[in-house]
């Protein structure tokens, strides 16, 4: 984003552009020609994990995420302002690659901490094989809450009716 928009702003030409990142939303990567045109991480990380810390659904937090800015955005959200804010206790977070097919290492360590909320911060094909095998593992069979920062209905349904039907999914 902020490569283009400083071209953007060299040419005088306004850019809406795609991003999920923090620091590129505000501060000294804003230029006058260029606006994000999606969400901040900061309402996405809120719907599902503000959201159950708020309703005191889940105290404590360990968080998978993707290793890219979006996830790694969002993990940092949740970590540095609403678990202090709800005064959640954190256990940690693992990043994987953009692509990753085998979430269980991450999902051991998820279940190992003994949270009672993971989160998972990725996207796309990654969020969906990251449900799918969160349901494989066990984590939907007891209290565990589970949530998501951004999905879609095309991803939920990918995911398959019986992850998305989970009661502790956010």
């Amino acid at each position: 984003f902020s490569a283009i928009a400083d071209i953007a702003d060299r040419n005088n030409v306004v850019y809406f552009g795609m991003s999920g990142n923090i620091t590129q939303n505000r501060g000294q990567k804003c230029n006058k020609m260029a606006f994000p045109s999606s969400k901040p991480v900061s309402l996405e990380s809120a719907g599902g994990t503000g959201y159950v810390l708020e309703q005191g659904l889940g105290e404590s937090i360990f968080q998978i995420g993707a290793d890219y800015i979006w996830g790694n955005d969002n993990t940092q959200y949740v970590k540095d302002v609403l678990v202090p804010q709800d005064d959640a206790e954190y256990r940690g977070d693992v990043s994987l690659p953009l692509g990753t097919t085998d979430f269980s290492s991450a999902l051991s360590q998820a279940e190992e901490s003994g949270a009672d909320v993971v989160v998972l911060n990725n996207f796309g094909a990654d969020q969906i094989t990251a449900l799918k095998q969160s349901q494989e593992f066990g984590l939907m069979d007891g209290e565990t809450v589970i949530t998501v920062p951004g999905s879609t209905t095309d991803i939920m349904a990918a995911a398959g009716e019986s992850t998305y039907a989970y009661d502790n999914l956010y």
